[in-house]
């Protein structure tokens, strides 16, 4: 239930506050790019490498958003905003 509450919750602000939550999703984006690359430093790699190693890990930045955006969606929600 608990999950549930906190994806409806995330749907609304993303509604309501589309850029707020889109600034909040390239962040949390930033951050997991950021922890891959630390990771592959560690590991000796060059910043360079590390880099492109983390993206390719990661996958495409645009697909990963998309597919949160949709998880994230009320779509019944978004169109009654947009009628109004």
């Amino acid at each position: 239930m608990d999950a549930w509450i906190g994806r409806v919750w995330r749907g609304i602000k993303a509604v309501v506050l589309p850029n707020r939550a889109e600034g909040e999703l390239d962040e949390e984006i930033s951050f997991h790019l950021e922890m891959l690359y630390q990771q592959y430093r560690k590991n000796g790699m060059s910043e360079r490498d590390a880099w492109k190693a983390a993206k390719r890990s990661f996958g495409g930045e645009e697909q990963v958003k998309e597919t949160i955006r949709s998880r994230r969606s009320l779509r019944w929600l978004e169109d009654v905003v947009r009628d109004v």
